[in-house]
């Protein structure tokens, strides 16, 4: 079997939002990726790996998902700890998101930080124009009187 194009966390995204979409369009994240996890039958071997920080490899993978779904407006992030559906959300949800539908996804959202990025790199080149210092004669005319 051929290795799926685009990084491995956007194969979450569907199991994300028709997870979502069962609990209410509301959940708390560890109970998203639990049920995530249930939903995807990820075995036991694979739930156990573990990043060099400590932290699950699959847990980091659901959370980069949520975080690109958030990006491209699917999912609301304005409420710390809550992972909410918006209504792009809901109607995302009752489609079939095929792989390649994930990875494209993903490179908009790319697109859209690489976009982002150049124009806040382009205004941090513009300088703002220098003053001349203050004149050491107080009080005179600008003209050298």
């Amino acid at each position: 079997m051929a290795k799926q194009q685009g990084p491995e966390f956007v194969r979450y995204f569907p199991p994300i939002l028709k997870v979502l979409a069962e609990m209410g369009g509301v959940g708390g994240p560890a109970e998203v990726r639990d049920r995530v996890v249930t939903e995807l039958a990820i075995p036991q071997g694979e739930r156990d790996q573990l990043l060099r920080s400590g932290n699950s490899r699959v847990d980091n993978r659901v959370d980069w998902a949520r975080f690109y779904l958030a990006k491209a407006g699917l999912i609301d992030k304005s409420e710390r700890g809550v992972w909410r559906l918006t209504a792009a959300g809901y109607e995302a949800s009752d489609r079939v998101i095929t792989h390649a539908a994930a990875v494209a996804l993903y490179q908009q959202v790319q697109s859209q930080f690489s976009s982002q990025r150049a124009t806040q790199a382009a205004r941090s080149m513009v300088a703002e124009p220098e003053l001349p210092p203050p004149s050491d004669q107080a009080g005179s005319d600008e003209l050298g009187d």
